[in-house]
């Protein structure tokens, strides 16, 4: 084989390389790379649907959050944070510590693990629950948020959660039960 040959081979390699990397640099920066997680350590935020992915978002301390859309791999809230979820797509909701967290209207959601001293408060007042079954065993809860009647079907991940979790009725039904005993201790 000649030079030139074994040369006009190589120069081809060359472009094919230089045309991959300009490609690349293409892609990375028409699709930016999010940050995997986000860290809220205090002060209020809101995370709506036109904050972008992330594959966890993290409360801690005495950081609160309301999350109203969008969606996220793994939601944690740890120590004394706060986090009111009113819709958008969660993974995998993980609380532990003194954490509270209320779950209102269309929130889609598919694991739910508690830990520690933690509360959930789930809005809805048409739900099954069950100890046992689910994905892993430890039970899980369907039914329907009653805000919006959106339908919701949540796995347990470990056996602490049911005991962390609180039904929150729904305003009106509270309100009758509040009126009745009222009423109840007025006969006696």
């Amino acid at each position: 084989m000649d030079a030139k040959k074994i040369w006009g081979k190589a120069r081809r390699g060359y472009k094919i390389q230089a045309i991959i990397v300009v490609v690349l640099a293409v892609i990375v920066y028409v699709y930016p790379v999010t940050a995997s997680t986000i860290t809220f350590t205090e002060g209020h935020h809101t995370w709506t649907s036109e904050d972008p992915y992330y594959d966890a978002i993290i409360l801690d301390n005495d950081a609160s959050l309301d999350y109203e859309g969008g969606f996220v791999g793994m939601l944690d809230a740890y120590n004394l944070s706060i986090a009111n979820i009113t819709g958008g797509i969660i993974t995998h909701l993980r609380t532990s510590d003194e954490s509270i967290v209320h779950l209102h209207e269309s929130t889609n959601m598919d694991i739910m693990e508690a830990k520690g001293t933690s509360v959930i408060n789930l809005h809805t007042n048409d739900y099954i629950l069950s100890t046992e079954n689910g994905h892993y065993d430890y039970g899980y809860i369907e039914g329907t948020y009653y805000e919006t009647t959106t339908y919701f079907y949540i796995h347990f991940y470990n056996s602490t959660t049911y005991s962390n979790l609180n039904i929150v009725p729904e305003p009106a039904t509270f309100l009758i039960f509040t009126v009745g005993s009222i009423f109840l201790r007025r006969r006696k």
